[in-house]
């Protein structure tokens, strides 16, 4: 077991020495060479280094086979500049275009969509006024009927005060004559 253990332990030993020792080589390799009042001029040739290597890639995918002080750019120059002029004219015009029609499609949409609202409004409007109507047709039946009310109530309220004169001069008549015989029956038994 433990003879085991031993030997797995050895054998990551082996793996990780390994990857410390290319940490190692790769972090010197990075490193500028000179020391540090030094350092700028390594940058300044590394700068160069990579331009260098950016201009031949840019040869590399021109086709031409030397560049030699920048001459496949002047000999591509003439061609070039009026292939460019050709292409940004198409693409502005192309630009233009849909520009345009996007313009358009918007406005066309914005015309829609004020149709759609005003054809909901005039229909929440078109409810509203029949509501409106049918509210004002009820509450002109409740006013006939407050009105036919009214007039029944007034009737009788006539006809009850015609005979109630009446009923009032008899139950006068009635009391005097109850007073004058009570009148007369004091005096008989006096």
């Amino acid at each position: 077991m433990f003879n085991f253990t031993f030997v797995a332990v050895q054998e990551k030993t082996d793996i990780h020495w390994k990857w410390q020792r290319f940490k190692l080589i790769t972090e010197y390799h990075k490193r500028p060479v000179l020391a540090p009042p030094f350092i700028i001029i390594s940058h300044i040739i590394l700068l160069v280094i990579g331009l260098f290597k950016k201009l031949r890639k840019m040869c590399q995918k021109c086709g031409c086979t030397g560049c030699d002080k920048f001459s496949c750019k002047a000999s591509q120059s003439d061609t070039s500049i009026d292939e460019l002029a050709i292409w940004e004219s198409v693409k502005g015009e192309d630009y233009l275009a849909k520009k345009r029609q996007r313009e358009q499609e918007n406005t066309s949409r914005k015309l829609q969509n004020n149709e759609n609202r005003l054809l909901e409004i005039s229909t929440h409007v078109t409810r509203i006024e029949q509501q409106v109507r049918e509210e004002m047709t009820a509450v002109k039946e409740q006013l006939k009927t407050m009105q036919s009310l009214l007039v029944a109530t007034m009737s009788q309220l006539h006809q009850q005060s015609q005979p109630s004169r009446e009923s009032n001069v008899a139950n006068m008549t009635r009391q005097s004559q109850l007073s004058t015989e009570s009148n007369v029956e004091e005096e008989d038994l006096q």
